[in-house]
């Protein structure tokens, strides 16, 4: 169509330009006619070729400014790709991509915001237990399944540097009584743990609430990743048990060197109020090799892991509470009871993994000043050891646990051989099947009891 148009206008401009001349005779008149028709044709003739020329160019024209037009694409598209590329715009992006809230699972199910300041995760286990007792004191022999314990837990972080835990114990035997004289009843639903700690400092960690008081290992380690079904009778006579309080604590030195300080109540778990200004005091100390032993006081006891480098730890702590509430049964048989007395408790400890074998002992001593006029001193220890037949899936493990009973006896003595076998399932504690024998022999003053226990323990967590 434009080329159309310039062809009029060079028509009417030759027509404007060139008038045609009037002849006085008709003959001269034709011959200028011819004339100018030739000049015109030739004209034109002209005209087309500077028009073809013309719209070669305006064709070549266009091809320019369709290629020129695709190359800015394809520069713009370049960079609007590099800059997608950015971190920059990638952390932008995802985060006006990314949900407000983030679900999933990771050793249990969590959510935790956008911006990762908070975050809570959902455990929770079974352990379901088979036992046959062969009892030489009562003489009553005994074969029962019960649940040997159900827990839920929540625990995460809050504020960045803030972390806590609380947790339940279920029993199927409780009720919802509230009554103060059905106490064992009214724990159908139990608070175990509640606490809160300040972390952002690994070497200065501030925590308060109820927890297992640091004093020693085989205590702190979750019953759900212990190796035997159960912990050793002598650790049951020197621990701390879940007390409410405070502490700080901390990792130095390549997390080699752990420490902790702790002031509690003193009265055992969920108790209102301490009932005096006394308390009970722990300090602990742990060195392991290079990296840490694990979690800790809180690493579990087999070497489900394999691993590869020698782990260690050695460990001492001691314990005052100077405001006991104690009924002591001596082991000559008479009951004693005060509620104003001192303990100290020592702990010595190691432990041991490499390539599927693990090992670990304690050492306890203990004195209650002034019971019935008297002091009253204890000892024990057990050791305990594991191998991985089949690495990751099937260990076997042994203990053997001694306790000596107020010092000032002679016949007087607790000792426990325990045998065991772990399948893990899923190569963790989570989902593993345990067979465990103990034998405890019970020496008292005028009798000695044999007592045999056949176990089996089916535990599932998540």
């Amino acid at each position: 169509m434009r080329i159309h148009f310039v062809v009029f206008l060079l028509m009417v401009s030759l027509l404007v330009i060139r008038p045609i001349p009037r002849s006085s005779t008709l003959e001269a008149g034709q011959d200028d006619l011819r004339l100018q028709l030739r000049q015109m044709e030739e004209v034109i003739k002209n005209q087309q070729a500077m028009l073809e020329a013309l719209k070669i160019k305006v064709e070549a024209h266009e091809k320019v400014e369709q290629l020129s037009t695709a190359d800015q694409d394809k520069i713009i598209g370049e960079k609007i790709e590099a800059y997608l590329h950015k971190e920059q715009f990638e952390g932008n992006l995802a985060k006006m991509l990314r949900p407000p809230v983030e679900i999933g699972y990771k050793k249990g199910f969590y959510f935790q915001t956008s911006d990762g300041r908070f975050n809570m995760r959902m455990t929770g286990r079974l352990q379901m237990r088979y036992g046959y007792e062969d009892r030489d004191a009562t003489g009553d022999d005994d074969s029962s399944y019960s649940l040997r314990r159900a827990r839920l837990k929540w625990d995460g972080y809050a504020y960045d540097h803030f972390k806590y835990k609380i947790e339940l114990a279920l029993k199927s035997t409780g009720t919802k009584s509230t009554s103060s004289s059905d106490k064992d009843m009214a724990k159908a639903v139990e608070l175990v743990d509640w606490w809160a700690e300040y972390g952002k400092y690994n070497f200065a960690k501030i925590r308060f609430g109820q927890w297992k008081v640091p004093f020693n290992r085989q205590r702190v380690v979750s019953s759900s990743e212990l190796q035997m079904i159960d912990r050793s009778l002598a650790q049951d006579e020197f621990n701390m048990n879940r007390q409410i309080g405070a502490q700080i604590s901390g990792k130095t030195h390549n997390k080699q060197l752990e420490y902790y300080l702790g002031m509690f109540n003193g009265n055992n778990r969920n108790e209102s109020a301490n009932g005096d200004t006394r308390h009970m005091y722990i300090a602990r100390l742990s060195w392991s090799n290079p990296g840490g032993y694990g979690k800790g006081i809180g690493e579990q006891e087999a070497d489900v892991a394999w691993s590869e480098k020698p782990l260690y730890h050695v460990s001492a702590a001691i314990s005052f509470d100077d405001a006991s509430d104690l009924e002591f049964t001596l082991r000559d048989g008479n009951r004693v009871s005060s509620d104003d007395v001192d303990r100290t408790h020592l702990v010595g400890e190691y432990g041991f993994k490499y390539k599927g074998f693990s090992s670990n002992a304690e050492v306890y001593w203990s004195k209650a000043h002034d019971i019935g006029g008297k002091d009253i001193a204890n000892s024990g220890f057990f050791v305990q050891g594991g191998y991985f037949i089949i690495p990751h899936r099937f260990e076997v493990a042994g203990r053997y646990s001694y306790v000596d009973y107020d010092e000032q006896l002679k016949d007087d003595a607790l000792q426990e051989v325990a045998l065991g076998l772990n399948w893990y399932f899923e190569r963790h504690h989570n989902n593993k099947l345990q067979f465990n024998y103990v034998n405890v022999d019970e020496r008292i003053p005028g009798a000695d009891v044999n007592d045999k226990f056949y176990r089996m323990q089916y535990q599932i967590a998540f």
